[in-house]
């Protein structure tokens, strides 16, 4: 990624390779993974079959279907939080209207959006878990709950208080020992 003059930047090497057709198969677009020669897309299918080889996907097909579930509703979160419009990329909203969403998303709209992923996850947080193995769902809750910049991190604790279940879920993913070196080694980004 190359800045520009005058603000914005430039990806060189992804300009070429969507001319190329190097990136056809995800519709000229990133992610591309490619594996053993066959190239893929999509960040989510990416996303389940490395977890899928890591391990993380459960003993059966039903576990992994309760896995993928899980996931899927923290991928909902998510995107209900990005339809609020409080992000630093929303150029539509006045700061003030911002911040008035990430008060309202913090305070209101992220405690229940946890608290009905708690109740779902009750029943089956022993799947979700996995043993020693943190499953895919687990990396997603730890991540919803305890990856962001300092701020963010402390204005979802507080909507999770209460979330028992999710937290120790997150917990027990930070804890591991392999999170935990990689989350302690990783480059800086300001994502």
């Amino acid at each position: 990624i190359e800045r520009k003059e005058g603000g914005g930047f430039s990806t060189p090497e992804f300009a070429d390779d969507k001319e190329s057709g190097a990136l056809a198969a995800n519709l000229n677009r990133a992610p591309l993974l490619i594996v053993d020669g066959q190239q893929f897309g999509q960040s989510r299918a990416i996303e389940r079959y490395v977890a899928m080889q890591a391990g993380l996907m459960g003993e059966s097909p039903l576990e992994t279907a309760i896995i993928d579930s899980v996931a899927e509703h923290v991928r909902d979160i998510k995107e209900a939080q990005g339809k609020k419009g409080f992000s630093m990329f929303n150029r539509d909203k006045s700061e003030e209207e911002k911040a008035k969403a990430k008060a309202e998303w913090y305070e209101v709209d992220m405690p229940a959006w946890l608290q009905r992923l708690e109740t779902c996850v009750k029943p089956i947080e022993s799947i979700v878990l996995c043993g020693e193995t943190p499953s895919y769902a687990a990396v997603c809750i730890w991540a919803l709950l305890r990856e962001g910049s300092e701020e963010d991190v402390a204005l979802v604790t507080k909507a999770a208080m209460g979330c028992d279940r999710l937290n120790t879920i997150a917990d027990a993913v930070a804890t591991h020992a392999l999170v935990a070196a990689w989350v302690e080694r990783r480059p800086v980004t300001m994502m």
